[in-house]
């Protein structure tokens, strides 16, 4: 519950792991967001970039790109 509740109150998720894995966060993030979408940034190299393209992409490698996304 309290984990949800950190999800609904953030206005952005950035979620940028340098290798895929087994993660969570960004669905459990958007699933959170039952009152306004909030903003999830993504990594391109991250299995969730696939599957969510409404999402920001910030390539972990790149610093000015994700630099640049964050301001957007």
């Amino acid at each position: 519950n309290e984990l949800a509740g950190l999800y609904r109150d953030a206005d952005i998720a950035l979620d940028t792991p340098l290798r895929s894995g087994v993660d969570l966060f960004a669905k459990e993030f958007v699933a959170c967001r039952i009152q306004n979408p909030g903003v999830l940034i993504v990594s391109p190299l991250s299995a969730n970039g696939e599957k969510m393209p409404e999402a920001l992409f910030a390539n972990p490698y790149d610093i000015s790109n994700t630099a640049a996304v964050l301001h957007k």
